[in-house]
């Protein structure tokens, strides 16, 4: 990846040569996140929800374009496009945030663990 924008040497790791088991990682950790989220909160309204559940593939899809795509044809682009697309994901992330509600869990639902710890 070049330093800055129109510099001519390539710095850090070839993140396009990555395995597909660092792939499936991330995919997998990716889906966690997701359950864990959409568990441990609950939507205000049904647009919440729509947003929410609409976002969800629309990121996937354009997380496995990143990966399995080809690069950019012009490599100045991609950091102001990576840019881009950080920003909105953040601008929704705090969306949600201010649309959902935390879920209240039942102590009979914590595992025991967390049941000890809690009572110390």
């Amino acid at each position: 990846m070049p330093l800055a924008p129109g510099a001519a040497g390539r710095f850090g790791p070839r993140t396009l040569d990555v395995g597909a088991g660092h792939a499936d990682r991330r995919r997998r950790m990716w889906l966690a996140a997701v359950v864990v989220y959409a568990r441990m909160t609950h939507a205000r309204n049904l647009m919440s929800a729509i947003v929410f559940w609409a976002a969800v593939p629309v990121l996937t899809l354009i997380w496995y374009h990143n990966i399995a795509g080809p690069p950019p044809p012009d490599p100045r682009t991609a950091p102001i496009a990576e840019r881009l697309f950080f920003s909105l994901v953040v601008a929704w992330g705090t969306g949600m945030d201010r649309t959902r509600t935390r879920a209240t869990t039942r102590l009979s639902s914590l595992p025991d663990f967390v049941l000890k710890t809690r009572s110390s």
